[in-house]
């Protein structure tokens, strides 16, 4: 089971990452005719609070939405990814601390490697 300090560091990162994506946002946002504020609204992090605003002021023509979209789906599905890969790769691992390394590769590091089962 996992300790409610990892839980709080895990939770921790991803607030920061969302509060600073909003703040960024807000100030583009000033200008949303800017450049500033168009480069938001296809980096992942900010395209859920930049690419709406913008539409709604009317700075976003039909491709530059469709392209927005299509930006956001991918990176939502390229870091799903990755979870699901370190988290099948560490979640049955109890009672030692892994490694993102190990968990991305799904190794385990406790286990025997392959030259020592060849010379057993």
């Amino acid at each position: 089971m996992p300790h409610q300090g990892d839980l709080q560091r895990s939770a921790g990162v991803l607030s920061i990452v969302l509060v600073f994506a909003l703040l960024v946002s807000v100030i583009a946002l000033a200008d949303p005719g800017g450049s500033f504020a168009g480069v938001l609204s296809f980096l992942p992090p900010t395209v859920p609070m930049g690419a709406p605003a913008r539409l709604i002021a009317g700075e976003m023509s039909a491709a530059a939405v469709a392209l927005s979209l299509t930006v956001m789906l991918a990176s939502t599905a390229a870091v799903l990814a990755v979870a699901m890969r370190i988290h099948a790769n560490a979640v049955l691992r109890l009672g030692t601390r892994v490694k993102l390394r190990d968990a991305w590769r799904g190794r385990d590091p406790t286990a025997p490697s392959a030259s020592v089962r060849a010379a057993g």
